[in-house]
């Protein structure tokens, strides 16, 4: 995200105190670090430290005798796959569970913040006492970095930029990975689409379990022996699109046998690998003995419920076949209009394209297989997303082996035929992008899709713990199970998002 030093001497946008204070930070929705953590930096916020040496975005230097290795800020799977609830004044942290940051309008925060630093002199100096302390020799060597590393984060923020507010609870993750793939492969014309489909930040205990992940299914869990690679894949597009660099070199594909340099990256494979290890370890919540006692009797006929209406889709534990996949995937086309939520998460992730930009001729997935072609001067994004990702793990062959990498964040074939046309980089003009939207929605609503493995589509996944993971749907529309039980036009249409849990 930026350096550590650097946050740490942020003040807040109109002053009056730090930015990195915990009250500060946990007012987005974070959750407060654990009493006794030395960082004393919410659940999710973490001290990075790698070399810089080789990357574009990321490369910042601000002091005359400054090692590539400085400490950096930055965010990993917990900040967002945490969830909190309270219940008369307990609160009981779920791992894996929902997250209620509101990283939108934290990184608006943020760089109002740094831009303030920088246009007011009073606040610069205070800045960078802070982190140069009386040697003051560096000022103009940090104040030029700083404006540096303002101009990148400001510029992908403006590449999100939406009048939508995705509120507590909700990211837009695919539209923050889409552009920041875009800005790889383009790195001196920076531009991107509107991050307008915001979802809930999904539960993650059983996602190991899950043949096809994400809440259209885009990414495939794939195992070998111990490792999933799927996840090793899946986990380093999620690095992309959050506070990641990767450095894209044109012509870098080679065959299988000679794929050996990739792309430079700030990916931790080992980390990476590590936390997916930790996810397996998670299991669904268990009902606190804090809160009213279940009515067995009542749970025994929402059982038949269930079991009637609703476990042939939502399979739970004890519904799960060892050889069967334990979601299903609904395509939007089959929906009845009634009861469809938006469909843009899904939309947007396999009709978006883009230039290329150095990414054009480069083998399609970067290693050459026989199926593999080269990519065109226009590129559907999580085509692009693919080569980018394969390539920045090839980079790091001494962490994963070669026949690892060959199947890594495969994306899926399907039909695209009557794919409507995307804006291009020159005509991202209001009506031209509306234009596309409306042809789009069309395309995704009607487009027959007979195999359902297709990617315009939804999964109805396991709901062990569903208790605890409020809102609901995949864009976070519905506060509340019993609302979710109504008929979808007797709903909330406007709700406040709350930690506090009605147990009733």
């Amino acid at each position: 995200m930026l350096p550590l030093a650097w946050f740490e001497a942020l003040e807040r946008p109109g002053g009056g105190g730090s930015f990195a204070d915990e009250a500060h930070l946990t007012s987005f929705g974070y959750i407060a670090a654990p009493k006794g953590d030395r960082n004393r930096l919410p659940i999710g916020f973490t001290r990075d430290v790698q070399s810089d040496e080789g990357l574009r975005f990321t490369q910042r230097r601000w002091l005359s005798d400054q090692k590539p290795n400085e400490p950096w800020l930055g965010l990993n799977c917990s900040a967002c796959h945490t969830g909190a609830i309270t219940h008369k004044g307990t609160i009981i942290v779920v791992d894996g569970g929902q997250g209620m940051g509101d990283l939108q309008s934290f990184l608006e925060a943020l760089n109002v913040s740094i831009k303030q630093t920088l246009d007011d002199a009073p606040r610069f100096e205070r800045f960078a006492q802070k982190v140069l302390g009386s040697d003051v020799r560096d000022t103009v060597k940090l104040r030029t970095a700083l404006n540096e590393h303002y101009t990148w984060l400001e510029a992908t923020r403006k590449m999100n930029e939406t009048p939508l507010r995705s509120g507590f609870g909700r990211v837009d993750a695919f539209g923050h990975i889409f552009n920041k793939t875009i800005a790889f492969a383009n790195p001196d014309r920076l531009f991107g689409y509107p991050s307008d489909a915001p979802v809930s930040y999904p539960f993650l205990w059983n996602a190991h379990k899950q043949r096809y992940v994400q809440y259209n299914g885009i990414a495939e869990n794939v195992h070998l022996g111990p490792l999933d690679y799927g996840a090793l894949g899946r986990n380093s597009g999620q690095v992309v699109g959050v506070f990641g660099d990767v450095i894209v070199r044109r012509n870098a594909t080679q065959n299988v046998a000679g794929a050996v340099d990739g792309y430079a990256s700030t990916l931790n494979v080992n980390n990476l690998s590590l936390m997916e290890r930790f996810i397996r370890q998670l299991s669904s919540p268990k009902w606190p003995a804090s809160f009213p006692a279940i009515d067995q009797e009542k749970a025994k006929r929402g059982e038949a419920l269930y079991d009637r209406m609703c476990a042939s889709c939502h399979l739970t534990p004890s519904r799960q076949a060892q050889a069967r996949s334990t979601e299903t995937i609904s395509p939007i086309r089959t929906t009845a209009p009634i009861d469809r939520t938006d469909v843009w998460m899904a939309c947007n992730a396999v009709t978006r394209q883009a230039p290329s930009g150095l990414l054009e001729g480069t083998t399609s997935g970067f290693i050459n297989v026989t199926s593999s072609k080269p990519l065109a001067q226009t590129t559907r994004i999580d085509v692009m997303l693919a080569t980018i990702v394969r390539g920045a793990l090839v980079a790091k062959k001494v962490d994963i082996a070669r026949s690892v990498v060959e199947d890594v964040f495969g994306t899926q074939k399907w039909d695209q035929s009557g794919l409507p046309p995307v804006p291009s980089a020159d005509v991202f003009s209001t009506v031209a992008a509306r234009n596309a939207r409306m042809a789009m929605q069309r395309y995704c609503e009607t487009h027959d899709e007979p195999d359902q493995r297709k990617l315009l589509a939804y999964k109805a996944r396991p709901l062990d713990g569903i208790w605890a993971t409020a809102p609901y749907l995949h864009n976070g529309s519905v506060p509340s199970l019993h609302d979710l039980l109504l008929p979808a036009k007797d709903r909330p249409k406007r709700f406040w998002v709350s930690r506090e849990f009605d147990p009733v």
